[in-house]
């Protein structure tokens, strides 16, 4: 098996732009483009398949089996979307596998004559609680850092000169580069310990503004909302943990003493 894009329908696009959003941190990139295929009812017609993806199979709700892939759909609008999301990237040591699946992908790209990229993802607090998620975004060159560097206050451009964009974000637009695609990375701020609608809204917010979209992102606040409950839950459990450990440690103490 080789790493191959399966055509599931022939479909004739207008210099449409491309959005990827696959699994990572937060996993802030798939839901953002997942609700992005949702209210836009967009139509999937290829799917990516790579012997560098896991070795797993997928169960299906019929109990029929699949291989573990990634999926394009599009949409026809006044401006024409190729949106890319899926189970899985390439494992992070995998780096022959991330480069040969990307020009995969830009090749498909070509084929329907894309010129920009927009990837989607999560950028990593360290842990830390963050309440209202700013959108850490980066370009291919200045002329498209400049046309939407003013579109919106969450909206804050990188300057850690030498910090790593890992997978397929970072290699879309790096690799893009060299063969004429222009694009921005959009990372929504996030803990990274739970899923992140949160963060995804953020992203979209941004990605509405700079692509005039114009959806609504009222229907990701029930995942919010059941995200911030599952955050309580979880400090809740570990300040009880923390408690009964500094408990336990006292009472070793005492029995020391004794």
């Amino acid at each position: 098996m080789k790493t191959e894009i399966v055509e599931l329908e022939k479909i004739s696009l207008k210099n449409p732009i491309l959005i990827e959003g696959l699994p990572g941190i937060g996993l802030i990139g798939k839901i953002a483009v997942e609700y992005l295929i949702s209210e836009l009812k967009t139509k999937k017609f290829a799917e990516l398949y790579s012997p560098h993806f896991p070795h797993q199979a997928i169960i299906e709700k019929d109990s029929s089996l699949r291989l573990v892939r990634d999926e394009f759909y599009y949409y026809k609008g006044e401006k024409d979307l190729i949106i890319l999301t899926g189970d899985t990237q390439v494992h992070p040591a995998d780096s022959y596998g991330h480069y040969e699946v990307v020009q995969k992908i830009l090749d498909f790209s070509e084929k329907y004559d894309v010129k920009e990229i927009y990837t989607l993802g999560g950028y990593s607090s360290g842990g830390k609680e963050v309440k209202e998620p700013r959108v850490l975004a980066s370009g291919t060159d200045q002329e498209i850092i400049k046309r939407v560097s003013s579109i919106d206050s969450k909206l804050i451009f990188r300057e850690d000169i030498g910090a790593a964009i890992v997978g397929a974000s970072g290699l879309l637009l790096a690799i893009g580069r060299l063969r004429n695609f222009r694009g921005l990375c959009l990372l929504g701020e996030s803990s990274g310990f739970v899923i992140d609608p949160k963060a995804a809204k953020s992203v979209l917010h941004c990605l509405n503004k700079i692509l005039g979209i114009d959806i609504s992102l009222e229907g990701l606040e029930k995942k919010i909302k059941e995200n911030e409950e599952l955050i309580k839950k979880l400090q809740k459990f570990q300040e009880k943990t923390i408690k009964k450990e500094t408990l336990e440690e006292k009472n070793r103490g005492m029995e020391y003493i004794r």
